[in-house]
Order: structure tokens, then sequence, then C-alpha cells
């Protein structure tokens, strides 16, 4: 990885766990600012504490699938981000939830599929060529600026 992309990967990582820490840390706060009922507070509640631990994953899916879609190469991370992110996802949800119907269950298929689409966009990013993709578009009018 380039060092750009290193220290993109290392901020981002950085204020998400700031971030994710704060929130959890002021959790019950927050969620009574939107809602006052118990069992409301508690599911959400319920979902940040399987999400917030590991947001910082997702940091990886927008550094890596951003520098490959910055060289031009858009149309892979796209695929891999919507097999991943939506039909991954639909159909874990569909065999997770009949088998454990709680919101832990809904909750826990974010982190996997996020864990699952860092995987194959580093994989990507390593194994294929995307740095020479890059389109390039030669403008031979003047413009002028009146």
């Amino acid at each position: 990885m380039s060092k750009r992309g290193k220290i993109g990967l290392l901020l981002g990582v950085s204020c998400t766990i700031a971030v994710s820490t704060i929130v959890l840390l002021s959790r019950y706060y927050l969620f009574r600012m939107f809602n006052s009922e118990l069992e409301v507070i508690q599911c959400g509640i319920q979902i940040l504490m399987i999400t917030a631990p590991v947001y910082f994953i997702y940091v990886a899916i927008e550094v890596l699938s951003g520098t490959v879609r910055g060289a031009g190469a858009s149309f892979i991370p796209m695929v891999i981000s919507i097999s991943h992110l939506c039909i991954l996802r639909i159909i874990l949800l569909a065999i997770i939830v009949p088998l454990w119907n709680s919101v832990q269950a809904i909750a826990i298929v974010y982190p996997i599929t996020w864990a699952a689409t860092a995987f194959s966009l580093f994989i990507y990013y390593k194994c294929f060529r995307w740095r020479n993709t890059a389109i390039t578009v030669q403008c031979n009018q003047s413009v002028s600026l009146e």
C-alpha cells in the first residue's frame, strides 16, 4: 500500500476508534436523546455493542475502494461492494435470522459483511492490475471564460 494509503488508513482507523469509544461510553445518553422507551434503547445498545467495536473495518473498505477508484478502476470495487454489502448481507440474514431470531443476529451480519468486503478489496488491491486503468480525456478545444 502506498504511503498516502497507509496514512489515510491510519487516520481513518484512529478517528473511528476515538469516535466509537466516545459513542460506546455515552451510549445511554445518546439513545435517550432520540427515544425514551427502554426497549428501543436496549435494542439500539445491543446493535451498537456489536457494531461499534469493529467499525474500524469499514475504514479499510473506504480507503481501499477509494484508492482503486481514484486510479480510474471503479467497476470492480463497485461490484465487490454491491456483492458483499448487499447480496451477501441479504443471504446471511436469510440464513441466520430464522435460526437465531434476535436483534443480535441482524447486527452480527454487518461486521461479517464488512470484513468480507474489506478482505476482497484487499485481495483485489494487492493481486490484480488496477493501477494503469485510468481513463484519460483530452480536450482539443479552447474554452473562453468570459
